[in-house]
């Protein structure tokens, strides 16, 4: 009985001196929103969200934000995506966002995924420039670090989606987590099943070509075959064109592996390692 006491006294500690305690992590969110969240409910500045949480350079200190928060930053979801196969293929590094889902203080880490176009919660379209002052986000990783204004554009200081975010949004959200578990939960499994194929296509994405032109079509030659390969209802990355694999050989007493891929409108495209 004492121990739970003790337990109960120092959880009642933490939160006489931080607010926002009851407004945790979402199904499918980023680490960014989570962060921002907390700071901005605390109103913390530059230099106090540095003193607190600050690592070294402009790095947060994930470990003492959880000892602070009870909470865990990233969450698995962003973790495996963080260490998945093609993740530079099928992620952008700058930020999108749905003007939305950030007035309700929301990030989720599936805004990101170059093959939606459109969050899957309001159907709206992802953008990844500033509602204030059009000026293109900057990569996720400049927004997330003790040096950031959160839920603000690096380039003008306004609030990114137009608006403050609004904490009755928030808690409205935060009534609909089936709801986001239920738009977002597919593109997880997504990911899980067709772990090996993006792993082959890592392979396929070391830089084998000069020219800027060349790869960016070699991009959108690897974008049909996985749609090729792992169709999803949810999404698409590419027109939808078919694929062809005219050759796949290894051979014998050789170091390297040709892949040969055709598909209409492009010249055949030969990757060795």
């Amino acid at each position: 009985m004492n121990e739970l006491q003790l337990m109960s006294s120092e959880e009642n500690k933490r939160w006489t001196r931080w607010a926002g305690g009851d407004l945790g992590p979402l199904p499918h969110e980023s680490s960014l929103t989570v962060f921002w969240r907390f700071c901005w409910r605390n109103t913390l500045d530059e230099r106090e969200v540095s003193e607190h949480f600050g690592a070294s350079g402009q790095a947060i200190d994930w470990a003492q934000f959880k000892r602070v928060t009870g909470w865990r930053c990233p969450e698995t979801i962003e973790l495996r995506l963080q260490r998945l196969p093609s993740r530079e293929l099928l992620f952008d590094t700058h930020m999108r966002y749905c003007p939305i889902c950030l007035e309700c203080a929301y990030h989720s880490v599936w805004h990101q995924f170059r093959a939606l176009r459109s969050c899957p919660l309001h159907d709206v379209p992802l953008r990844s420039e500033c509602c204030y002052c059009g000026h293109a986000t900057a990569p996720l990783s400049e927004h997330l670090n003790c040096r950031a204004k959160p839920f603000c554009c690096k380039s003008c200081s306004q609030y990114l989606a137009g608006a403050e975010p609004d904490l009755d949004l928030h808690l409205d959200l935060l009534d609909q987590a089936p709801a986001i578990c239920a738009r977002m939960d597919g593109l997880e499994r997504w990911v899980t099943q067709n772990h090996e194929l993006l792993a082959l296509v890592r392979g396929l994405l070391r830089p084998v070509f000069q020219r800027a032109e060349k790869q960016t079509a070699f991009d959108r030659l690897l974008y049909r075959f996985i749609d090729q390969m792992a169709p999803s209802r949810d999404f698409a990355l590419s027109d939808g064109q078919p694929v062809g694999v005219l050759i796949w050989q290894i051979v014998p007493y050789r170091a390297s592996v040709e892949r040969h891929f055709l598909t209409g409108g492009y010249h055949d495209f030969i990757c060795k390692w």
